[in-house]
């Protein structure tokens, strides 16, 4: 069970995120990256000459080229969103001592409730959580969310420092 300033830290965090724009940014991504991948491809075709070779080279520069923007587009949506993460906790424990404590309280037993996943499910559990209890990113180059030590450090860092 939360305290009420951790409460009054989730709620402000979420509020944070939706007065952020962080859907519209991220919802944008995908067609800019689209459009930013055949515009390249375009330029790239063009100043080389490749549209007079044969079209299954065409077709493999395309594959290639379509390929670097999906890899852009992960990249930029993860960062968009550790962004996005990072900045709407900034600006709910910045808004004062109960939030900030509240916060660092949030993560802790948040934290605390994924190291007892782990245990309770056993193999399943290692699979999903660290021992720390971060969530286990499912690969190495994409991770949606910041780890949850990383959110409760930078919290805590503002607790801390600006209101002790």
């Amino acid at each position: 069970m939360f305290s009420d300033s951790a409460q009054k830290f989730a709620i402000g965090r979420e509020l944070a995120l939706v007065r952020s724009n962080a859907a519209l940014y991220k919802a944008t991504l995908a067609p800019v990256c689209l459009v930013g991948t055949y515009a390249s491809l375009l330029y790239i075709k063009q100043t080389l000459g490749l549209f007079s070779i044969q079209v299954r080279f065409r077709v493999a520069v395309n594959l290639v080229g379509g390929m670097l923007g999906l890899v852009a587009y992960y990249l930029l949506s993860d960062t968009l969103g550790h962004f996005f993460d990072h900045r709407a906790d900034k600006m709910c424990a910045k808004m004062g001592k109960e939030y900030a404590q509240g916060g660092v309280e949030f993560y802790d037993k948040l934290l605390l409730r994924n190291q007892a996943l782990r245990v309770l499910l056993g193999w399943e559990g290692q699979k999903i959580y660290t021992l720390y209890g971060n969530v286990q990113p499912k690969s190495v180059f994409h991770t949606k969310h910041p780890q949850l030590t990383e959110r409760r450090r930078k919290v805590a860092q503002i607790y801390y420092f600006e209101f002790a």
